[in-house]
């Protein structure tokens, strides 16, 4: 059994079948631990895993707990420029079904969540980058 921090395991193949308990590695079937060297050949690698791991955990929960309500949503699409944009683009939809769907969420949905896959096919539809939208929600939640 080899003692290493964890955070140096996410960069290893699990070549052997290791299996991590808390800092330890213990090869399980007898395969062949990480040695010292492949252990600090991998450390960039699975630091920068890490942090990439992290940062997307922090964006998802912030994306998370932008929520408006339905009049917030309204005012930031008018302040944004987007409201006939917006309803141009759900008019378009060519399934009818789809269509009067995304109009009733957009005129009645009591709040607008920006996780909302109808939040993001508008989003993707009309070309907008995420981290703008996920800026103009943030600022909208100060709308009163």
């Amino acid at each position: 059994m080899i003692s290493i921090p964890e955070i140096l395991v996410f960069g290893f193949p699990n070549r052997g079948g290791w299996t991590v308990d808390g800092n330890n590695i213990t090869a399980g079937d007898g395969g062949p631990a990480p040695t010292m060297e492949e252990i600090e050949a991998a450390r960039p690698a699975a630091e920068i895993a890490h942090a990439a791991h992290l940062a997307a955990t922090t964006l998802a929960n912030t994306r998370a707990n932008l929520i408006l309500t339905r009049a917030q949503f309204g005012e930031m699409l008018i302040r944004k420029g987007l409201k006939a944009t917006v309803l141009a683009a759900i008019a378009a939809i060519q399934d009818s079904t789809t269509r009067e769907i995304m109009t009733e969420w957009f005129e009645y949905a009591p709040t607008v969540r920006r996780t909302s896959p109808k939040v993001e096919a508008i989003r993707q539809q009309l070309l907008l980058d995420a981290d703008d939208v996920d800026d103009w929600f943030a600022e909208a939640m100060g709308y009163e």
